[in-house]
């Protein structure tokens, strides 16, 4: 597998990482079991729409009304 393909995706997951090593150094309690619960909890109706819109995209069934109902 030749890395030179995927210099884009490779260049967005290091900055993605640098950003991660950078919270963890200035706020060590941002990875702390209690946080990273509360962070899925709270984001799980977003997590749940967006898999299932994914799911209708890949099909092939273009539907963005599930943002005016997701936003009431």
């Amino acid at each position: 597998m030749k890395l030179g393909r995927y210099k884009r995706e490779l260049s967005a997951a290091m900055a993605y990482a640098a950003l991660l090593v950078l919270i963890g150094i200035v706020s060590p309690s941002f990875f702390s079991a209690g946080n990273l619960r509360d962070l899925a909890l709270n984001n799980a109706p977003v997590l749940l729409v967006a898999v299932g819109m994914t799911l209708v995209i890949l099909v092939g069934e273009i539907d963005i009304s599930v943002v005016s109902q997701f936003a009431n």
